[in-house]
């Protein structure tokens, strides 16, 4: 079945979901997870609210305390795990760029199911990594 997953995390709920799917998925194939926080570089210096409820402008320390609760989660489950960050322009990019460098061969997202009528189901993020990429992707709805 699947070898190496690819899941994207940020500081949302869907992504949280995908992140629990993930585990559990990579768990059930004994499978490896990569997980992968991209970080806008016009968001860097923008204030983000911590896992506190706590304003913070450090995006960065933000993004780990995500990764680490994937990697405390992916350690409970006994699921080989890697977290990487990633700066770039578009957040698809980054994981399509991600999927192919890591040789992962399953990507599972999540989504905010938000934008016009055509990303109503998906997401912005989500359609465009399906439309760039040749890894199998899993989105995780709302």
């Amino acid at each position: 079945m699947f070898k190496h997953i690819l899941v994207p995390i940020d500081d949302s709920e869907p992504s949280r979901r995908a992140a629990e799917a993930a585990i559990a998925l990579a768990h059930a194939c004994r499978a490896s997870l990569t997980a992968l926080s991209v970080i806008l570089p016009e968001r860097a210096e923008s204030y983000v609210w911590d896992t506190h409820g706590r304003r913070s402008s450090d995006v960065g320390a933000a993004m780990d305390i995500c990764l680490d609760g994937v990697q405390q989660a992916a350690d409970a489950a006994g699921v080989p795990c890697t977290c990487r960050r990633s700066q770039a322009g578009e957040p698809w990019d980054a994981i399509v760029q991600a999927a192919h460098t890591y040789d992962c061969d399953l990507i599972v997202m999540g989504t905010h199911a938000r934008g016009g009528l055509a990303r109503v189901l998906l997401g912005s993020q989500a359609q465009s990594v399906l439309s760039h990429t040749n890894t199998p992707v899993l989105v995780c709805p709302p």
